[in-house]
């Protein structure tokens, strides 16, 4: 519906104030109208996930070849926390997650590589990329998960 008085650019901000509010006071209709918040982050993440495992050799992860939910957006701490992961038998986990921490922000990507000992993480190197470095992320994404696939102790 147009209304005279609004240009194009003032309505879609219109639009996506309301969503971000209906986002806030009830996710679960907000879902259901305009599909997960973080649905841009699963396609980007899927495309990655397919991609690799045509090239490396996933079956030694340890954890679930699949998109995943992280901690920080089930307890709201950020708007979008989605990310997939490799770990091998040794407990060596990489990470590419996509992240946005307030609606209106633009997103930003984390690559992780660390190792869980006893009770406690070990060797975390950790990058951030802005929007806009996918393809960097990527690729750094790969070179520690190329190195997972084939690490020993």
């Amino acid at each position: 519906m147009k209304h005279p008085d609004i240009t194009e650019e003032e309505r879609e901000l219109l639009v996506e104030t309301i969503i971000q509010r209906l986002r806030k006071v009830s996710p679960a209709t907000a879902t259901r109208r305009f599909g997960p918040k973080d649905a841009d982050a699963r396609d980007f993440l899927k495309g990655i996930q397919t991609k690799l495992a045509r090239t490396i050799n996933l079956s030694g992860n340890r954890l679930k070849n699949d998109i995943k939910t992280g901690p920080a957006m089930v307890s709201g701490k950020r708007q979008i926390d989605t990310y997939i992961s490799y770990k091998n038998p040794e407990s060596w986990t990489c990470r590419l997650s996509w992240l946005q921490d307030d609606p209106g922000e633009p997103h930003y990507l984390n690559v992780q590589l660390f190792r869980f000992g006893q009770d406690h993480e070990v060797g975390r190197v950790e990058q951030r990329y802005e929007a806009g470095s996918e393809s960097a992320a990527v690729a750094a994404y790969r070179v520690h998960l190329k190195k997972l696939v084939g690490k020993k102790g």
